[in-house]
């Protein structure tokens, strides 16, 4: 049996080279394994001998690439980096002292319980943190780095200890701390690899979610103990404060600003919220570059005790991105139990990534990470049985011209709603669109305030009676362009403030074109795959990339999904919005992006719409059969 184990995947790896592989890829057989998403030959492969785990592939010549373990964690892949980390892990070793060789002239930092050195350790470079303190000073940090051993925790590699000092051996990281890397990259210097936000903050969530599995807490989480490498990516160090949660910890441990408002209290009870709230902190670091509260002229116990009562938190930019806003917010809530879990983060960080892979123009000009998995069959049962027909109304409505107001006049009184804005610093006017103004590159205003100009321009044409309307993206109706919500269906787009402002600024140029149809189909039913272009109000598949007509840019598919859900909800057709995830075949909310039971990333919103889309048309023939 095991023979013929082998055979099946040699087979399958052939194939895998042949459908894959191309001799200038430079990928290895590890990192086609996981582009293609086979967790068999990924495993085959792990223990196969003379594979080597740790061998970058050569996509980026002439510098190297990824080890497999990073592509894991890139795209995202929970199940498959702790494969590959479990696989290429080797045990921490206790040796003698003089067996970890200390470069005393290349020391890394110091603090009060000692200082770490640049060293190496049968014959690679490790960091190792001499304690000053005693050898008992270093083992709690031990204990907790034995307990959690994780792909995005800093790894143990060896222990020396004496009578009268301890040295601990942990993996070198040469891209330094991210709060030295902010500070660079806030002066403008060259980056030898960048990292956007979303990377470091999936990386962090990702620990936290294991070292909280593992009954720990980190309770000194900054930017300063986020390590970065260009071989092992980025990794959450110094768990020297890690212990139990449910207990009463210390008062003040941890650095002042990343202190969450309840460890101040004395007698202070608990528990993992506390690291949820530092890591909010470090997202608006990530988002300002500057250190927490660098706008704020108090002194820091001040800062701190307007902290405590709630009135104070770190500060982000004005154009700070709509999903990082929203995960500070709710992770730096002075109320420790509204604060989201690391699990929950890591859910939302998931479906974020997939949004920006699906939707490149939301994308941070920084971000490299994928972080998703989007090919995977959907199947599902549909009950079209207990459905209701009342839904399956026959030909399209059309609005004419009495329903639809005129755009045209509107865009030709006083130029209320011309899709420019004056720059700020030299008053030349710009597009909407633009980030940067065209004569002295001054950034522009943030989406949301844009729109909210826009939004002013729009009220102010309803009061000279010209009433704008735009079609829901849901059901078509007619709907106010100032409002978000559609009073016909009661459905609200998710679209994010930049989507809304591409849009409008879209609808407006095309219509002060007069390439505006006369007018557009309002969708038959609830239950359909027709949506309307909001610039050109032509009628188009949901599942098309861009308008045909116009090639406006849809909407991201996580706003279509939303959409269809809305249509099946609204209409009370019974079409099944699960389905099975592919590992443990667990019947999961196709809202999900990560299995509640397994933790296996799930399919993409437009693998997810793809399939919703096919129950819908199988449903509408199901119920049209004679």
């Amino acid at each position: 049996m095991l023979s013929e184990a082998r055979a099946v995947h040699l087979h399958r790896v052939q194939d895998l080279l042949r459908q894959y592989s191309r001799p200038e890829a430079g990928k290895t057989l590890l990192h086609l394994a996981l582009h293609c998403d086979d967790q068999g030959i990924l495993e085959a492969l792990l223990n196969a001998p003379g594979i080597d785990a740790t061998v970058c592939d050569k996509v980026a010549l002439p510098i190297n690439g990824d080890r497999p373990l990073t592509v894991a964690i890139k795209m995202g892949h929970r199940r498959y980096a702790k494969i590959i980390h479990d696989a290429t892990r080797t045990s921490m070793r206790s040796v003698q002292p003089h067996e970890i060789q200390i470069d005393t002239q290349a020391r890394l930092g110091c603090g009060g319980q000692g200082a770490v050195f640049k060293g190496a350790f049968a014959g690679q470079a490790v960091a190792v943190k001499i304690s000053s303190q005693g050898p008992e000073a270093l083992q709690n940090e031990i204990d907790a780095m034995r307990k959690c051993k994780s792909p995005y925790l800093l790894s143990l590699v060896a222990v020396a200890s004496s009578c009268s000092n301890a040295v601990l051996a942990v993996e070198f990281m040469d891209g330094g701390d991210l709060r030295g890397y902010l500070d660079k990259k806030q002066r403008g210097e060259t980056l030898s690899v960048e990292y956007s936000a979303l990377e470091v903050a999936w990386v962090i969530a990702n620990a936290l979610a294991d070292l909280h599995h593992d009954g720990l807490l980190h309770r000194d989480l900054k930017s300063h103990n986020v390590l970065l490498s260009s071989t092992s990516y980025i990794k959450v160090a110094d768990l020297g404060l890690a212990r139990n949660d449910a207990t009463t910890m210390t008062k003040g441990v941890g650095t002042l600003y990343w202190m969450a408002p309840e460890v101040q209290a004395f007698g202070a009870k608990y528990d993992e919220s506390a690291d949820i709230y530092s890591f909010g902190v470090i997202l608006t670091e990530l988002n300002t570059l500057q250190l927490p509260y660098a706008d704020v002229k108090m002194t820091p116990w001040l800062v701190m005790a307007e902290v405590t009562a709630g009135k104070l938190r770190p500060s982000l930019r004005a154009d700070c991105p709509a999903w990082l806003r929203e995960l500070a917010t709710a992770c730096m809530a002075n109320d420790p139990t509204q604060r989201p879990t690391a699990r929950t983060i890591v859910r939302m960080l998931q479906r974020q990534c997939r949004r920006l892979r699906e939707d490149p123009l939301a994308a941070q000009p920084t971000a490299t990470t994928t972080l998703v998995k989007a090919n995977a069959d959907l199947s599902g049962t549909l009950n079209a049985s207990t459905a209701s027909t009342a839904v399956l109304s026959g030909g399209s409505t059309q609005v004419t011209n009495d329903q639809q107001p005129s755009f045209n006049s509107a865009l030709s009184t006083a130029s209320l709603v011309v899709p420019t804005i004056n720059c700020s610093g030299c008053k030349a006017p710009q597009s909407l669109l633009s980030t940067l103004c065209s004569a002295c590159a001054a950034p522009t205003k943030s989406a949301i305030l844009k729109l909210k100009v826009l939004r002013a321009r729009l009220a102010m044409a309803k009061e000279h009676g010209v009433d704008i309307s735009v079609p829901c993206f849901a059901c078509s109706a007619p709907k106010d362009a100032a409002v978000d919500i559609c009073g016909e269906c009661k459905f609200t787009s998710a679209a994010s403030d930049d989507d809304h402002l591409r849009l409008l600024v879209a609808f407006f140029e095309h219509a002060s074109g007069n390439e505006k149809p006369s007018m557009w189909m309002k969708l038959p039913s609830l239950v359909s795959l027709t949506v309307v272009c909001p610039v050109c109000m032509a009628s188009q598949s949901i599942t098309d990339d861009k308008c045909p007509n116009c090639a406006t840019l849809a909407l991201p598919a996580a706003v279509k999904l939303d959409a269809l859900l809305h249509r099946i909800k609204v209409s009370g057709a019974a079409i099944d919005a699960t389905f099975p995830c592919d590992v443990c075949d667990t019947k999961i909310p196709i809202t999900f992006d990560v299995c509640p039971d397994c933790e296996e990333p799930l399919p993409s919103d437009v693998a997810k719409i793809h399939c919703l889309s096919r129950r819908i048309e199988i449903f509408v023939a199901a119920m049209q059969a004679p």
